[in-house]
């Protein structure tokens, strides 16, 4: 199998797609990340397209080196969207890809964040009796707490009984716990305080009169309106009923506003009525949220965006 691959590298010399052989036992998938080899170096690249055969010399083509996630960073209808855009604009593709993906993501200058957590093993009774025949010190009150069956990590521990590691890898050692990494994702300063969710309002007459115009075409995939009203009119909360509408039927939408400055507020109202399913995207975002933003709305985790304008690019 062989694949081409868009090198990212904005250059109209190779504005173009290169051909790589698959390596046995490599899954690629189009919208791909790939490490390739172009020229003398190694270069990132996209996968654009799969195929079975290529009308070069098979001996002259070099393969893929590894896959730099395990799944399509650029989704079918982003990957449209680039294309068109670097039509319309008449400006290389890789340009184009470069804007649906956070940039910190190329040259791998960011990455996953874990942490260390303790998973208890043993059962409640088990952590009993070991306590109750352990001496006074770490072990028994480690034992004690882990009784509860709760993952905590080993940040918490720390904090509740100080230089606790070694006592947490001797109990790994006989088997009442285990140490592993997991992931913690970072959270946008200022946009994500914890909140409980609120009940929806009763709309007024002209909220249901615009929904009622709205909602049906969402249901057809089509329309375009102007919803006007004067400042605190209730425009945003026909907007969020739309959303929900959205949500109900499994898709997914973006709330674009006029500048950064709003997002929070934003933010702040969608998190009332939807939850951790709000995702927030602009370019105030340390490097570290904005990849984990972005990797909760690319897996489903988020599915309605807020931002400013790249927000659009969001997966």
């Amino acid at each position: 199998m062989y694949c081409q691959v868009i090198v990212d590298i904005v250059h109209e010399n190779v504005a173009h797609t290169f051909t790589y052989l698959i390596p046995d036992g490599m899954m690629l998938a189009e919208g791909q990340r790939v490490a390739v080899p172009f020229g003398p170096r190694e270069r990132e690249g996209i996968v654009l397209s799969l195929n079975e055969s290529t009308d070069y010399d098979p001996a002259r083509i070099r393969p893929v080196v590894r896959t730099l996630e395990d799944y399509p960073a650029i989704t079918a209808p982003l990957m449209e969207l680039a294309k068109d855009l670097a039509a319309r604009t008449h400006c290389p593709l890789a340009e184009t890809l470069r804007l649906m993906i956070p940039a910190q993501m190329r040259g791998g200058r960011i990455r996953v964040k874990t942490i260390q957590v303790v998973c208890p093993l043993a059962t409640r009774e088990e952590m009993e009796q070991a306590a109750d025949a352990a001496r006074p010190g770490k072990r028994k009150t480690i034992l004690s707490l882990l009784a509860d069956g709760q993952i905590r990590s080993v940040r918490e521990w720390e904090e509740k009984i100080p230089n606790s590691r070694a006592a947490l890898r001797k109990l790994e050692k006989d088997g009442f716990l285990r140490i592993r990494e997991e992931e913690e994702l970072r959270i946008p300063k200022g946009c994500f305080e914890e909140k409980d969710l609120t009940a929806w309002k009763e709309l007024t007459a002209e909220q249901k009169e615009a929904l009622e115009e709205i909602l049906p075409a969402l249901e057809r995939h089509d329309g375009r309106f102007l919803l006007h009203g004067v400042t605190g009119s209730g425009k945003t909360e026909v907007f969020m009923n739309a959303v929900r509408r959205v949500l109900e039927t499994g898709r997914s939408a973006i709330i674009l506003v006029p500048e950064i400055a709003l997002t929070p507020q934003m933010v702040s109202w969608f998190r009332e009525r939807f939850g951790t399913v709000a995702a927030v995207m602009h370019s105030r975002l340390s490097a570290g949220e904005r990849f984990d933003e972005w990797r909760r709305i690319r897996r489903g985790e988020a599915r309605v965006v807020i931002g400013a304008r790249s927000a659009v690019f969001a997966p």
